[in-house]
């Protein structure tokens, strides 16, 4: 009775949210059109792609979540996670950046767009949407095989599991793992020119129009009500065994996993409070050497090279760390204290979340980044201050506000898993500082962060491939061991 009344009140949302974009949304003056008009012609686009991505991140977040139970050798298994926590590293614009790279240099992907015909090939249109598809299928599939460990993990050794049963770990994967691959088509399409529902979306960001961000925004609560409708139908998730909770039970200690995590972010924070003794500094231009064009790596005793305005490039890494570290620390403190005062106001309510939720907490909050960039939209337009609006502090908020939410689980279940949760939430604000400042919505210059170094470097990649290499290996380097670190640390809470 209570499921009934759960699926009525989420398909009661839908219904009205889809009401408001019907009647009373608007015009939109950018499209010319009707504002739901505009997103019914483009939600097939964007359907069709969020499709295949998901079903390939199953399919591969499946795969990989076998091999981490079944496989035995210590050291292929290792290999196996660290694969996969690479994968969960990469941000989504990194990804993208790197596909489209391939589709330039190789003909390996045809071009952008949905189709290369006008009338209608499904062999045209399944190679074009290949690279987009992939470019979510590889970070969001590396997550969902988080929570087919789990599954496999549980049922290691069960000697007859019901075909069934394999629908929990999908639907779970599609509930928790789903919005965050809808959000991150919002970055994707634009990239890709796929013309999607994301990229109205994004077209209205830049423009300023009302009635297409109500309607979009609208759009994607629908969506992510109906996927979350997913885990309610999905049978419950068997039973442990205990001959596989056991060891990771027993153990009290971090790992050796662990251990090298906290020495990489111990060497970061060490490198971010150093920046500024560098090389003269993040801002310092090197004339005597600078001629209009980035130094390489080691020419004028710059180890990394400098950008294109001849400042070095170590100096401003670790200054742009510094920044989104802080943005991304003061995100997680606040959002772990909302997120207490809600546990502890409703801890009656609701029941007690399983590992797998927990697992996933890293990029649940990264399904916020539409409403970060409607918020930020919204600031920098009303307020007189325009982009100087935009400090670390403010921005720490925004992420903060949308981020709370994916740490809830954790203050019910009591364990040091709370503390891989506060880890999670970090990693994840990390991640969408970086990519709010990729696409122009967080931090500007002339104060670096990683992720306006990343996108302000991508310009240069053909005379200064390495200004794009430097934020990118910090990025990456500093995620992985962040959720390196939470997942060692997820590891002594079970049993």
């Amino acid at each position: 009775m209570r499921r009934r009344y759960r699926v009525l009140g989420r398909l009661a949302v839908v219904a009205v949210a889809i009401l408001i974009v019907r009647y009373a949304a608007g015009w939109s003056p950018a499209t010319a059109e009707p504002v739901w008009q505009a997103i019914f012609e483009r939600l097939p686009a964007t359907f069709e792609l969020a499709v295949v991505a998901l079903m390939a991140a199953v399919v591969l977040g499946a795969a990989v979540g076998f091999a981490l139970v079944r496989t035995r050798p210590r050291w292929l298994r290792g290999l196996i996670h660290s694969v996969q926590l690479l994968a969960r590293a990469i941000p989504v614009v990194v990804m993208a950046f790197l596909i489209e790279l391939v589709m330039v240099l190789t003909p390996l992907f045809p071009g952008f767009g949905i189709a290369s015909r006008d009338a209608f090939d499904l062999g045209d249109r399944l190679s074009h949407v290949i690279a987009p598809a992939l470019c979510l299928a590889v970070p969001f599939g590396a997550w969902m095989s988080v929570i087919f460990y789990e599954f496999f993990r549980a049922t290691d050794a069960t000697t007859r599991m019901p075909l069934c049963a394999i629908v929990w770990p999908v639907a779970t994967s599609i509930a928790l793992v789903g919005p965050a691959v809808l959000a991150a088509c919002l970055l994707i399409e634009p990239a890709f020119a796929w013309p999607g529902i994301a990229r109205l979306f994004y077209g209205a960001l830049t423009q300023f129009d009302p009635g297409i961000l109500v309607g979009c925004v609208l759009t994607y609560c629908a969506a992510i009500v109906l996927l979350d409708l997913a885990a309610e139908f999905a049978p419950r998730m068997p039973p442990a065994s205990p001959t596989q909770l056991s060891p990771a039970g027993d153990r009290k200690r971090i790992g050796l996993t662990g251990r090298m995590a906290i020495v990489v972010l111990l060497c970061a924070v060490v490198g971010a409070l150093a920046g500024d003794a560098i090389a003269s500094g993040p801002y310092f231009v090197d004339q005597a050497h600078w001629s209009g064009y980035p130094l390489a790596p080691g020419v004028g005793g710059h180890l990394l090279g400098t950008d294109a305005n001849g400042r070095d490039m170590l100096s401003r890494a670790m200054i742009a760390l510094r920044t989104s570290l802080e943005i991304a620390a003061m995100a997680a403190l606040l959002g772990l204290a909302i997120a207490f005062v809600y546990a502890k106001g409703t801890q009656a309510l609701f029941r007690r979340d399983n590992m797998a939720a927990l697992g996933v907490g890293g990029i649940r909050a990264f399904a916020g980044i539409p409403f970060v960039l409607t918020a930020v939209t919204l600031l920098v337009v009303k307020s007189r201050l325009h982009i100087d609006v935009l400090n670390p502090a403010v921005i720490a908020v925004i992420i903060a506000a949308v981020s709370w939410p994916a740490v809830v689980p954790a203050f019910r279940t009591r364990t040091s898993a709370l503390f891989a949760a506060g880890i999670d939430l970090m990693a994840g604000a990390l991640m969408l500082e970086v990519t709010q400042s990729a696409i122009g919505f967080g931090v500007h210059p002339p104060l670096p962060s990683l992720g306006n170094m990343l996108m302000g470097a991508l310009m240069f990649f053909a005379v200064g491939p390495w200004m794009s290499i430097v934020p990118a290996v910090v990025i990456v380097t500093v995620l992985f061991a962040l959720y390196a670190l939470a997942d060692d640390i997820r590891e002594m809470a079970r049993g």
